[in-house]
């Protein structure tokens, strides 16, 4: 796909493509994503941002359980 965007780009630089005709050549070329596409890639991202909030989360209550453990006061 990288190849193919690179010369859909150079053929746009070259005005080979008239921009009027752009938007049309990129779902052409299979570049622009499906929205079945779009939708796995948002599911994708939420699941990862899930994660790190639960790992965050989980981080910080055992800095909070350890941290007075290791701090002495007296």
């Amino acid at each position: 796909m990288a190849s193919t965007r690179r010369e859909l780009m150079a053929l746009i630089e070259r005005n080979v493509i008239p921009p009027e005709q752009v938007s049309r050549a990129v779902k052409v070329a299979g570049l622009q994503p499906s929205p079945r596409e779009w939708a796995v890639f948002v599911d994708r991202l939420l699941l990862m941002q899930g994660d790190y909030m639960a790992l965050n989360f989980e981080l910080s209550n055992d800095i909070q359980r350890t941290l007075p453990a290791m701090v002495d006061f007296g």
